[in-house]
Order: structure tokens, then C-alpha cells, then sequence
């Protein structure tokens, strides 16, 4: 599982190896013809009522494979945005441009127009069309020319008018409102629902995990590293520990609906699906404190509350000892 940096071609030797679900990168020209063959076939499948797919069988970097054609709702939202912002942007620059091209003097009109021509092509949304093209005698000498004078050179002058592409729009507009996600697993071992809600529940555990590391609210000390060596080592303790973070939320939630129980979350409800940043808050308050007593060393846990007590008790025996919780006879068992 992962996603469009893990697919490229230095790495497919070690893809066809395993079974993958990952995206395409928007890179490659076969991912933006399979969403242009999804469009025009127009045969979607929904999923739900903001997202819809289309497969199709491919063979890329000698590997069979299911690309899925995603079209999202919500990805068309945030597409719309960008595209408008884009759209206006380039219209300023038009505009700033033809300001320019009216007043520049061409020897010819077919100069005018392919100055004009060569400005149009370098804009996606808009194209300029020629209104106006001005004629204009001009005195070659210094100074004021002479009533009998015959020396004047023709110039010309060029305006444009700005005429938008909507059917440009329109189209990138589909193309960013769609995205492919590929596997190699056959359709007997993953249908195509599976393949796309693994993938979008990825962002549930260890890859958002980055980003909760990075929060401040994680009370990490910041440190620089200049080796390589140390860096890689670094992102190795990351993964393992956020692998770990996602294991211990996973077990947590299948414990709870498994025994149809809750937790209280931040205002106080009721749920099921609390994530272990939560749970590391809960457990704020836990003290290990260590007594002598009669020349021998006893550790005690304090600060243990129902709540807390409740949380222990939906992991294995090894960590009822450590907090020093008594084991039940049918956890130990279960």
C-alpha cells in the first residue's frame, strides 16, 4: 500500500514481487488517457454518492494490472478552485500583455498578427483574436517634414480581444476531478470496492502518523542531523514507532466494537474509533513512584482511575503488569 511515489519505473522489479495498491502518479500520459477512456466511456460504477469508478485492464511496466478511474465530488470542489484561481491569473497576464503588444510597431501586418499569434499560444484558457489592426504613415527624416516631402514609411499596429476556452476548462477540470489508483491482484482476491477502500483508509494510519509526530502537541524536542546515516536511522525509528502507533489504535477499536463499549472522547461522548493520541492524553497522570521499605526497593503505580484502569484492560497481560492491574482469569485466557 502506498502511494504515487512508490510507483515509478527504478521500482517496479520489486512491485511485480508483491501484491500493491497504489496511485498513479499524474506524471505519466497513460494515467490521463485512462481518465480521458473513463470519461468518454461514461459507463461509471458508484460507490457512494460523491464518488463514482471505471476499470479497465492494463499492462504497464510489464505488470497485468486494475486501474481504477476515481471520480470524486470532493476532489472536483477542490479542482474548481484551483482551475478558477489559475483562470483569473492568466487573464491578468493577457491583459498585461496585449497593454504592451498594442503599443509596439511592426513593419507589416503579417507581423502584427503572427506577434499576436505567438502571444496567444502561450496561454491554456484563453485565446486572443485579432480586432483591430491600425495603419499608421510616419516621417522618416528629423524633424518636421516638408508639404513636398515624400519620405514616409508605413507602421503598423495591432489590438486583440480575449476570448475564453471554456471547453479547455471544462476538460482539465473533469481530469482533476479524477485520479487512478492500480493493483495487481486479481479481481478473485480483491474486488474493486476493496482495492479503493484500502487505499483510502491508508491516510487513517501510519502515513498521517507523519504528521501528528511533527505537531508540537507531541512535546518532541527538535534536533538536526546532517549525516545521512542518522537521517535514515531516524525515518526507520519514525515508521517503526508510528507501525507500532497504528497497531496498538487498530487492536484498541476492534476491542471496543468487539465488546460493544466505549470511551469518552475530548467533550465528554461516547465513541468507538479513538485515536491513540487521545488515549496518550487520557493517560496523562500515571506516576511510577519506587518506596523503601525495611531496606527493600517497591515500585507502585498511582494515579490509576477507573477510566484509565478500563483502557489497560483492553490490552494483553504483559501490560496488566505493568501497570500492576489484576489479571482477570478470562482476559488471561481470551
Amino acid at each position: 500500500m502506498g502511494d504515487s511515489k512508490l510507483y515509478h519505473q527504478d521500482n517496479a522489479r520489486n512491485l511485480s514481487g508483491i501484491k500493491f495498491i497504489t496511485r498513479i502518479p499524474r506524471t505519466y500520459k497513460e494515467e490521463k488517457s485512462a481518465i480521458t477512456e473513463a470519461i468518454s466511456a461514461d459507463s461509471w460504477i458508484m460507490l457512494d454518492e460523491n464518488n463514482k469508478y471505471y476499470e479497465h485492464h492494463v499492462t504497464h511496466f510489464e505488470m497485468q494490472q486494475r486501474w481504477h478511474v476515481i471520480h470524486s465530488r470532493s476532489a472536483k470542489l477542490r479542482a474548481t478552485k484551483t482551475v478558477n484561481k489559475q483562470i483569473e491569473k492568466e487573464y491578468k497576464a493577457i491583459d498585461s500583455a496585449l497593454m504592451h503588444l498594442r503599443n509596439k510597431e511592426f513593419s507589416c501586418e503579417n507581423d502584427a498578427k503572427n506577434a499576436l499569434s505567438s502571444l496567444s499560444s502561450k496561454f491554456k484558457y484563453h485565446e486572443i483574436m485579432p480586432s483591430n489592426i491600425i495603419e499608421k504613415k510616419r516621417y522618416e527624416g528629423a524633424g518636421r517634414p516638408k508639404k513636398s516631402c515624400q519620405s514616409f514609411k508605413t507602421i503598423y499596429f495591432i489590438t486583440g480581444c480575449i476570448a475564453a476556452l471554456f471547453h479547455v476548462r471544462n476538460e482539465r477540470l473533469e481530469q482533476h476531478s479524477c485520479y487512478v489508483i492500480a493493483t495487481n491482484a486479481q479481481d478473485c482476491d480483491l474486488q474493486s470496492g476493496e482495492v479503493i477502500d484500502a487505499y483510502k483508509n491508508q491516510n487513517a494510519s501510519v502515513e498521517r502518523g507523519f504528521r501528528f509526530l511533527k505537531d508540537p502537541a507531541f512535546f518532541v524536542s527538535s534536533f538536526f542531523l546532517k549525516k545521512p546515516a542518522r537521517i535514515m536511522s531516524l525515518l526507520m525509528i519514525m515508521t517503526l514507532s508510528l507501525l507500532v502507533y497504528s497497531v496498538t489504535q487498530k487492536h484498541l477499536r476492534e476491542k471496543l466494537r468487539g465488546n460493544n463499549e466505549t470511551l469518552p472522547n475530548q467533550i465528554d461522548e461516547p465513541i468507538q474509533n479513538p485515536t491513540m493520541r487521545w488515549i496518550f492524553q487520557l493517560m496523562e497522570g500515571v506516576d511510577v513512584i519506587y518506596l523503601r521499605v525495611k531496606n527493600k526497593i517497591q515500585k507502585k503505580i498511582m494515579g490509576i482511575t477507573e477510566i484509565r484502569e478500563k483502557i489497560i484492560r483492553y490490552f494483553y497481560p504483559s501490560v496488566h503488569e505493568i501497570y500492576q492491574i489484576k489479571i482477570i482469569k478470562s482476559e488471561a485466557s481470551g
